[in-house]
């Protein structure tokens, strides 16, 4: 790439500034989480993890070993807390987890700018990360601990090393190939939904010799089991059960798919099993293998309502974009800002997401019909439509569509450039040619 010029860096370092500082003076405000949900229990995992007890909630006969999160976040975590501690000073698990989100979201911004310059061009590039700096969503995810920062931070990496170069994309060679796979798995060790955008490199690599398809496939997947393949042994042996990735599909497919589901996140009904009575691990193993029965049960008896209440997931997953204030506020059980500065900030969030929404729509139709051999624009579209695959299939929730925030940041900045272009290029009102005759008409 040809280096930008001192006005683009300046740009740029003033975006990543500004993003910056709206980080930091949210993470000031944040507060730890007291519900017994996935922050607590996030932090729980990680302080076990930085006090040596391995990824457990404890070494007593009530808490045990664990392996119902992936494996990618708390380990991070608990790394991270270990590290801090040995330095002078006091720390809590939620200031370590706050920090490196901060740290985390703010490079993030470069790493956006990155993709979108190496897709469309640097001013592309200044405009996709100006939204991602801006946009409320993300900030407010700065300051809460689950796992959708640390997740897009390695995703738009994957998606750089796949699509920074339109050669390299389309023939990759195998050091390439071994890094998508690293960088594929750690993104599944954080988000196991991931694995719907594996099919999705195919746009990439298929050519006419399948037997080169075949092999690029086949060095990708290799380098992606070898990373996921010790922590797969760890749970299987400590948890007494195969498990691959992690034990809460059973709970996530329950949720969506019994007699009193509404499409979104809710209290297990009474149609799922709780495991209540049970101790680790049985109570994880049973109640995963459970729950997925139970719930393919009721989508074979009940095919037609399923239908139905993918409408009303889709709907739950796409209509918002202010979860990350809700969790910030412990959801609702501690509330860190007022009344009408909550108002002000859902209405910014909605609203911000709402046109970032309709232009890269538009966006996105421009990258899927340009001109690209490498087909490196439709890669990113269908990429991020995959994204929906898991709430679709699951249970719909806001922050479920976050990875398809990459693909949507970008494809907005392609439509807002080149709506720009299109004003620069259109002749003003009332403008003149050198002979009185008005720009733009015809002559002859």
């Amino acid at each position: 790439m040809p280096p930008l010029d001192r006005r683009a860096r300046g740009w740029l370092v003033a975006i990543v500034g500004v993003g910056a500082i709206l980080r930091i003076v949210w993470a000031l405000r944040a507060e730890p989480p007291g519900s017994l949900r996935d922050p607590l229990l996030y932090l729980v995992l990680s302080d076990h993890i930085a006090a040596g007890d391995g990824y457990s909630y404890g070494p007593g006969p009530e808490q045990g070993a664990t392996a119902y999160y992936p494996p990618g976040y708390p380990v991070l975590l608990g790394a991270a807390v270990w590290a801090v501690r040995l330095l002078p000073g006091d720390v809590t698990a939620f200031g370590v987890a706050v920090g490196l989100n901060v740290v985390l979201s703010v490079a993030t911004i470069g790493l956006v700018f990155v993709l979108a310059w190496r897709l469309a061009g640097p001013t592309v590039g200044l405009v996709a990360a100006g939204i991602w700096a801006l946009w409320p969503n993300l900030i407010f995810h700065s300051g809460i601990v689950l796992t959708e920062t640390l997740f897009l931070f390695l995703f738009v990496l994957l998606l750089i090393v796949a699509l920074g170069d339109p050669e390299a994309a389309r023939a990759p060679g195998a050091r390439r190939l071994v890094a998508i796979g690293v960088l594929f798995a750690l993104c599944v060790l954080v988000r196991p939904v991931t694995l719907v955008a594996a099919p999705v490199f195919l746009v990439l690599w298929w050519g006419p010799a399948v037997r080169t398809v075949l092999w690029r496939a086949a060095v990708a997947l290799a380098a992606t089991v070898v990373v996921m393949l010790p922590w797969a042994i760890r749970s299987t042996v400590v948890m007494d059960a195969p498990v691959a990735l992690s034990l809460n599909l059973g709970d996530n497919l329950c949720l969506g798919h019994n007699p009193g589901a509404s499409g979104g996140f809710g209290d297990l009904a009474a149609y799922c099993y709780t495991g209540e009575g049970l101790r680790r691990p049985e109570y994880e193993t049973r109640r995963q293998s459970e729950n997925i029965s139970r719930a393919l049960r009721y989508i074979r008896d009940e095919p037609a309502t399923t239908l139905r209440r993918t409408v009303s997931k889709a709907r739950i997953t796409l209509e918002r974009d202010d979860d990350g204030l809700a969790v910030a506020e412990d959801f609702g059980a501690h509330l860190i800002v007022s009344d009408g500065t909550r108002s002000a900030l859902r209405f910014a969030a909605n609203a911000f997401y709402a046109v970032v929404a309709v232009a890269a729509v538009l966006g996105a139709v421009v990258l899927v019909r340009r001109s690209d051999p490498a087909r490196r624009g439709l890669f990113l579209v269908v990429v991020g439509l995959a994204q929906l695959v898991s709430p679709l299939a699951t249970f719909g929730d806001p922050r479920f569509k976050m990875p398809m925030y990459p693909t949507m940041a970008v494809a907005a900045a392609v439509a807002l450039v080149a709506a720009g272009e299109r004003l620069r290029r259109r002749p003003s009102a009332g403008a003149r040619d050198d002979r009185g005759v008005p720009a733009g008409a015809a002559t002859g």
